[in-house]
């Protein structure tokens, strides 16, 4: 009785954070490799967790950091934060969700299907296996979160897959990263 009472405590909690604070969805109604679906914006410079991906814009620059690293991150160095999908369980980790909170660029958590949930502090955190499993986010193939100089409320970001013939293609994610990084650039303004 004591663990059922608890899921619905949960459940009504998460699902009221996704109410209460301020959520922006990019969602693509059609799927395209067009080249005018690319992000044609300004030199970005991205530190990246893990692995990074193959994309086709040519002013995207990846600069591979530790995880570590980002407890101490350097001011005015980088755009953005991805953390790649093999990097997520250990990137939900109290001391990484404590230093999200005080950066100054948006961090994106790609591959996740946790949503943004496990890197965010919450009483009663669970890991981010647990997460998984209650959320299963297969719709979203990019979550990301920014909090604004305020600290006191975050901006949370889904980018999903681009959907043809109302199939998901989760084998079409350029499109999907080019909207992340209009996203960096139009936080940077």
């Amino acid at each position: 009785m004591k663990k059922l009472l608890f899921l619905i405590i949960v459940t009504a909690f998460i699902g009221s954070l996704f109410i209460g604070f301020v959520m922006n969805t990019d969602y693509k109604a059609t799927g395209s490799d067009k080249s005018s679906d690319l992000y044609k914006g300004t030199s970005l410079k991205i530190a990246i967790i893990g692995a990074a991906p193959n994309v086709k814009e040519d002013q995207i620059n990846f600069h591979e950091i530790k995880l570590s690293e980002v407890v101490d991150f350097p001011k005015n160095k980088y755009n953005a934060i991805f953390i790649m999908e093999e990097n997520l369980a250990e990137a939900a980790d109290k001391k990484y969700r404590n230093a999200y909170r005080s950066l100054e660029v948006p961090v994106f958590f790609v591959g996740s299907k946790a949503s943004h949930m496990p890197f965010i502090n919450m009483e009663n955190q669970i890991s981010y296996k647990e997460y998984v499993d209650r959320v299963n986010d297969n719709q979203h193939f990019i979550t990301g979160l920014w909090y604004p100089k305020s600290k006191d409320t975050f901006k949370a970001f889904k980018f999903g897959y681009p959907v043809e013939n109302d199939e998901y293609q989760r084998d079409k994610v350029q499109e999907v990263y080019s909207s992340v990084f209009k996203k960096i650039e139009s936080i940077l303004q």
